[in-house]
């Protein structure tokens, strides 16, 4: 494609006329009419906070991963920890809060492992993913609408847990997906 195809392209890109915010907890939802052309479009979005997700090890291997109530689907689901960056937090603070918040972990090593955007048809979201090392433990101390259980498996428990369809969490799989590229392999 050369540069004046792009150049068509972008001469394409819609407009936005109007927009219509509606506050529904934790969420926004944005509607925005668009000009393409001569013509409106409606297009609307979730408006969302950044997030952060840590693929945690122990210093023997096994993950950490939780087992938490999902109400959205009314099942328990395997997930590593993560949450929403608060405002005025790093995603880095936010990872090291939410894996104590979570688990009871400290994690005495952080990498980033870079960003994703979990569904950018539909929402503004850009989750921050990491890998670290943990040793030591303390109490969890989870918000109370969560309900979440600290398991450990091997790396090989987890690519089976993948293969089987039993562990599904968006975030969890993006991170092992970049953690084996950037390391090589996880499992």
């Amino acid at each position: 494609m050369g540069l004046n195809d792009w150049d068509r392209i972008r001469a394409h890109i819609p407009s936005v006329y109007r927009t219509e915010k509606v506050a529904l907890g934790r969420f926004e939802i944005v509607k925005d009419i668009v000009i393409i052309g001569e013509s409106e479009y409606p297009y609307s979005y979730i408006q969302m906070k950044p997030c952060v997700c840590i693929l945690p090890f122990l210093e023997d291997g096994r993950v950490i991963l939780i087992r938490q109530y999902r109400r959205s689907f009314d099942s328990w689901q395997l997930e590593i920890p993560g949450g929403g960056v608060n405002e005025g937090e790093t995603p880095e603070d936010a990872v090291r809060r939410e894996l104590l918040e979570e688990t009871g972990y400290i994690a005495d090593r952080i990498f980033p492992l870079g960003h994703y955007y979990p569904s950018p048809g539909s929402t503004t979201e850009v989750a921050y993913l990491y890998y670290g090392i943990c040793s030591v433990r303390q109490e969890s101390r989870c918000d109370l609408t969560e309900q979440v259980e600290v398991v450990h498996v091997t790396e090989q428990m987890l690519e089976c847990l993948i293969a089987k369809n039993e562990f599904n969490h968006g975030m969890g799989l993006a991170a092992v997906a970049k953690y084996r590229c950037r390391r090589g392999s996880l499992l």
